[in-house]
């Protein structure tokens, strides 16, 4: 069983009971306050910032072709499709 610290599969259930002793000292015990330092991070909103369409004209020229991303779209598809409109995505 799991919760033995065997890895074999058995046919049967574990009986409620059982199940219920196991987890209840982790759910009946007292929270512990998590007091690790937080660093405190500056937001860089420049990253949100549209993108220029001579932004994509240049990482389109850049690219080299390349198997399709897991959306199937190519580079040679992304290539047909107008700067202004990527820019806009």
């Amino acid at each position: 069983m799991v919760l033995e610290g065997t890895r074999e599969r058995e046919d049967t259930t574990l009986a409620l009971e059982a199940q219920e002793e196991f987890w209840r000292p982790t759910f009946s015990s007292p929270l512990k306050v998590d007091e690790r330092p937080v660093l405190k991070v500056l937001e860089n909103w420049s990253i949100v910032e549209p993108v220029a369409k001579e932004e994509v004209v240049k990482a389109l020229h850049d690219s080299e072709d390349s198997a399709p991303g897991p959306d199937g779209i190519t580079l040679g598809a992304m290539k047909l499709v107008s700067p202004q409109i990527l820019a806009a995505f």
